[in-house]
């Protein structure tokens, strides 16, 4: 029996592997470098509610109504600032 003649296109060709760039730069990265996938917002962020400004001469003058309202009497001038400062804070 005579041998037959093979071309090169009928010779069985080895599967490489397909390169890919996503391949490549998965193999090049270090795990600690990749990013997890950032979380879509379903929520809306609510902004805090604006502060009212109360002034220090606001406070002064509330203080002072406070003082004569109880008679003039000295003495209690902390609790008198504490209370005009709540009292303009809690109504603005």
């Amino acid at each position: 029996m005579a041998k037959a003649k093979t071309t090169p296109a009928e010779k069985p060709v080895k599967a490489e592997p397909k390169k890919t760039a996503t391949n490549k730069s998965a193999a090049t990265k270090p795990a600690a470098e990749k990013k997890p996938a950032a979380a879509k917002a379903t929520a809306t962020v609510k902004k805090p509610a604006a502060k009212k400004t109360v002034t220090a001469a606001q406070i002064a003058e509330r203080a002072y109504e406070i003082f004569l309202s109880r008679g003039g009497q000295p003495g209690d001038e902390v609790s008198d600032w504490l209370q005009a400062e709540k009292e303009l804070k809690s109504s603005k």
